[in-house]
């Protein structure tokens, strides 16, 4: 008969709590796992789940830039729809054009799924929760879903500046440290920004809020980046950011105005018409808000609410860019989980995120008409559910940096920037 001691042993060895850790690091994944790959090949008309045939046309545009820097092709010359990504971006696609589609597709799939846990987890949930909550924020939040269905890595973006930026909360109910202590903060901000140029806002916040060391390790990151691209397709490389420097638009000026478009640029396009006058009236704007919102986030980060700045931020480069599609939001699912434990904001500010978070989760203006330039005629009554949430974002961004926060135990005197973040 065995020792009782020895199999208590047994359970406090460390074989047997990695065993366990992995047991149930599986049991919180595999609801997540599945349910994304159902939301990801059933979402769109003509996917399917049974037999597995998923239409993620951004995956396969991703897969193609991959290809054609492995032949020496350029990856901004592709047929069908373009790559708009930074040269490294391409770079980092090359193993998806290694692997067969179905690989490919599942892989990423399950990648988004893990990275949503991150997300979730460094802002504090654990076990079923958090495996129950990635659930449901997959199935019902359609951004997420909708990032899942196109292939796109907006979930990847948002995992990488959260884990970078956001103060880890060790325990459910823990309050952050409002201090945080990552040597290397900033390279992970870089790093998304190197592989779509929105986070780059984050960089400017960093230094808004005299967190200058993370900044120059984010800029040092993007610049290894650039390097990498000149090395890899000098060319290619040298196009794309001449074209970014000389302010060439990548985008389609037809394709502005869709209305999954959901930036200032896409609801002035839609209302007052696709014109060059438009356009640039929309960025002046666009400008104004990414403002508005680096005051904002610089606000409640000098009362040590880190998480909630970052989230401010996020909506900023939603808002502000010239094209954030409805799959871009995924910045509401950190917003609404930091809002929920908050106590430093008014309960009408929270109450009104939470009312703008379920509106972009929701999206109805889907079920509005489309294609053929229709949303160029669209009536009063159509503009307005497309563009309210637009609106709305601003609404918020404006409120945060007026709303006077709670008092808040935690602390007691203006919170000094000096973070040991300082070159």
């Amino acid at each position: 008969m065995a020792d009782p001691q020895d199999a208590a042993g047994w359970r406090t060895s460390r074989p047997a709590r990695w065993a366990w850790a992995a047991l149930c690091a599986v049991a919180v994944f595999a609801p997540v796992a599945l349910v994304s790959l159902f939301v990801s090949s059933s979402t769109f008309s003509g996917a399917t789940f049974r037999p597995w045939k998923p239409r993620m046309i951004d995956l396969d545009v991703y897969r193609k830039a991959g290809e054609a820097v492995l032949t020496g092709g350029n990856p901004y010359a592709l047929e069908g729809l373009p790559f708009l990504y930074p040269p490294f971006a391409a770079v980092v696609f090359v193993p998806l054009a290694l692997v067969p589609p179905v690989v490919m597709q599942v892989g990423w799939v399950l990648l988004n799924a893990a990275a949503l846990l991150g997300i979730l987890h460094h802002l504090g949930m654990r076990g079923w929760r958090l495996s129950l909550v990635a659930c449901v924020v997959t199935w019902a939040v359609m951004p997420v879903a909708h990032t899942l269905s196109f292939g796109q890595l907006g979930t990847f973006l948002v995992y990488l500046v959260v884990r970078d930026l956001v103060p880890r909360r060790p325990a459910p109910g823990a309050g952050e440290d409002p201090h945080p202590t990552r040597r290397h903060a900033g390279w992970l901000t870089g790093l998304a920004t190197a592989l779509k140029l929105s986070p780059g806002l984050f960089i400017v916040h960093l230094v808004v809020v005299g967190r200058r060391r993370a900044a120059l390790v984010a800029i040092g990151t993007i610049l290894l980046t650039m390097v990498i691209g000149f090395v890899v397709m000098p060319q290619a490389a040298l196009d794309f950011w001449l074209r970014l420097v000389t302010g060439g638009d990548a985008l389609d000026g037809q394709r502005i105005f869709y209305y999954t478009n959901q930036s200032v640029s896409g609801t002035a396009t839609r209302v007052l018409g696709n014109t060059g006058a438009v356009r640039i009236g929309a960025l002046v704007v666009s400008a104004v808000v990414a403002v508005v919102a680096l005051l904002a986030a610089r606000r409640w980060h000098r009362r040590g609410e880190q998480a909630l700045a970052i989230c401010l931020v996020g909506v900023g480069t939603l808002i502000a860019a010239p094209a954030s599609w409805m799959h871009h939001f995924v910045w509401i699912v950190p917003l609404a989980v930091v809002l929920w434990r908050n106590t430093a904001v008014p309960d009408w500010f929270r109450l009104g995120c939470w009312a703008w978070c379920a509106w972009v989760a929701a999206s109805p203006f889907l079920e509005l008409p489309t294609g053929g330039d229709t949303e160029l005629s669209y009536s009063t009554y159509q503009n307005l559910l497309a563009g309210i949430g637009t609106v709305a974002g601003i609404a918020l961004l404006v409120a945060a940096l007026v709303c006077r926060p709670r008092i808040d135990a935690r602390y007691t005197a203006p919170m000094s920037t000096t973070n040991g973040d300082h070159a």
